[in-house]
């Protein structure tokens, strides 16, 4: 099998550079700080562990059961403490076919990619730091590691150049298509060389439709059906695409994942072929499942649902959506409800949160499809209630990694340059003074080297600490990366200013405690005010660091004291 490096005009190579190509997509060059290549190494792997099976027997019916899987990865051997990643399957997307008791079902064969798409975007987010200072030996160990479970998963990877072209598959991508890696061919080939067509149809698939085709042109999280002829048959495969930005926000390469569910799409038209099975599964399925009248009530509930509620079903029988609805989600459920009621809306798909009756909120999905008698008047609606408050926690934690530091927990630069940019536009608007502060830690290579980097992981923690605790509530402390702090100061007068700055020194009079040791560490500090000494955030971030070297310098050829 041929596996490729990223990287420019890169022959194919073998062994884990492939996937040290995919680590360079998402870990930026430049100076790097000593835990930002385990949060690359970390969310490149988060990329591909999301995978779920599902089978269960019910009854008659052969009917697929949801697991949940959370899936966490801590951390490489790395010098420096490892980020953590966490990616949550959830299901997704309306059933194509547009079959009334499918759409209650069809998140099921969604459920496999879709984190994958969600972990993608979330590593690319979070690999935006600055580039480790960790050993050749060690990287490449963790290479090896990340291209073992990339070469193991079942589940097909494609990595795409801008111009479309392949630049790496594992081997289930290899396996799903029937193909080996087509390097050579070019993006008009490979719809028809990898045999691909429209599904349920003889069509080919359209080029400009792929999610590939449209990840590389900026879509994030594009999802399709298609299905690929191999040698020994036709193949459903649900396919995921997301694409991967530099720095400036273009497009550099896209990331395709997919999977074959022509399992699924067999169990689907099983399921259609008799209305007998459409009661067992009501009835007994795992997820919530309601029939509500036209008057909006509910009129037969299943278990599921009376257990993700709390109530009985006699007591759900008097109730309505609303009742159930969070009083602060209301308005949006009464919005899309009355597109659903008057025919803009085939299918009502919405997360929102439902109120149990013990008081506790649950976020839900729900799923609603009208059905109408011959006049096109609604009869009854089907609906589909799935839980997904343990999904939205994990999505919760996702982005905070994204915008935070994992060891301090303090803003990233990512953050960092959102507020500022904030703070910079509020200030051209109202003229309204801001300022930025950069930090170095004085003495804290001497706290690595003599004490080892766990007492200096310790330090840079108490460092933020410190800096947070001397700040106003409205100003945002970032790490940068090593041991550099940037603290934004909106609104703050000249006096205002001096005073944080002299806060943030005192900070660092007292030594900290690491293992029973007094380990000292001063700040050294520069300012720079915004049209003074910079008009954007890379001038305002530039003169602060100057600032702060220059009083570096100017400190370390002071006399003692």
């Amino acid at each position: 099998m041929q596996k490729l490096t990223i990287g420019k005009d890169a022959p194919p190579r073998q062994g884990s550079r492939s996937v040290a190509g995919i680590m360079r997509l998402v870990a930026p060059t430049g100076r790097h700080s000593p835990g930002s290549a385990s949060i690359a190494t970390g969310v490149c792997l988060a990329m591909v562990l999301a995978i779920s099976a599902f089978v269960g027997e019910t009854g008659r019916l052969a009917y697929s059961n949801l697991n949940y899987p959370v899936v966490i990865y801590a951390g490489l051997a790395l010098p420096w403490p490892a980020a953590l990643a966490v990616t949550l399957c959830a299901m997704t997307g309306p059933n194509p076919h547009g079959s009334v008791f499918l759409d209650a079902f069809d998140a099921d064969r969604n459920a496999v990619i879709r984190p994958i798409t969600i972990a993608i975007v979330s590593a690319i987010a979070v690999g935006l730091g600055r580039a480790s200072r960790a050993s050749e030996d060690t990287l490449r160990a963790g290479e090896q590691r990340l291209f073992s479970f990339l070469e193991s998963v079942p589940i097909g990877v494609f990595v795409f150049a801008a111009g479309g072209a392949p630049y790496y598959a594992n081997q289930a991508a290899q396996r799903l298509l029937g193909r080996e890696l087509a390097r050579d061919a070019s993006p008009d080939q490979l719809v028809s060389l990898y045999r691909a067509f429209v599904a349920g149809t003889s069509e080919p698939y359209p080029l400009a439709r792929t999610p590939m085709a449209r990840a590389l042109a900026g879509e994030t999280s594009v999802v399709d059906d298609m299905e690929v002829e191999r040698d020994d048959g036709r193949i459903n495969l649900q396919v995921w695409g997301a694409p991967i930005r530099d720095a400036s926000g273009n497009v550099t390469h896209a990331v395709a994942a997919f999977s074959n569910i022509t399992a699924q799409k067999r169990w689907e038209a099983a399921l259609r072929e008799s209305e007998a099975r459409f009661r067992a599964v009501f009835e007994e399925g795992p997820l919530g499942m309601a029939i509500v009248s036209a008057d909006n009530h509910f009129s037969q509930v299943n278990e599921a649902l009376c257990a993700m509620t709390g109530y009985r079903g006699d007591e759900l029988a008097g109730m309505t959506f609303t009742d159930l609805t969070h009083p602060d989600d209301r308005e949006l459920h009464q919005e899309e409800t009355e597109r659903l009621h008057s025919g803009k809306l085939d299918l009502l798909d919405i997360e929102k949160r439902y109120v149990r009756k013990d008081g506790a909120p649950v976020w839900v999905r729900v799923c609603v499809r009208v059905v109408r008698d011959s006049a096109g008047r609604r009869e009854y609606s089907l609906v589909m209630v799935q839980d997904v408050t343990d999904r939205r926690k994990a999505l919760a934690e996702v982005e905070r990694l994204a915008y935070h530091d994992a060891l301090t927990g303090l803003p990233n630069r990512r953050l960092m340059y959102d507020r500022l940019g904030q703070a910079i536009a509020r200030a051209r608007r109202f003229r309204a003074p801001v300022a930025v502060l950069s930090i170095d830690l004085d003495g804290f290579k001497k706290v690595n080297d003599e004490h080892g980097h766990a007492a200096g992981d310790a330090v840079l923690v108490e460092a933020g600490k410190r800096l947070a605790a001397a700040v106003r509530d409205t100003d945002t402390v970032a790490r940068m990366g090593g041991d550099e702090f940037l603290v934004l100061v909106p609104d703050a007068p000249g006096a205002d200013l001096d005073i944080v700055c002299r806060r943030i020194e005192e900070a660092f009079l007292t030594p900290a405690i690491v293992a029973g040791e007094r380990l000292s560490v001063r700040a050294s500090l520069g300012r720079a005010t915004l049209f003074e000494d910079g008009d954007d955030e890379d001038s305002l971030i530039s003169a602060a660091d100057a600032a702060m070297y220059r009083n570096k310098e100017a400190a370390r050829r002071a006399p003692a004291r």
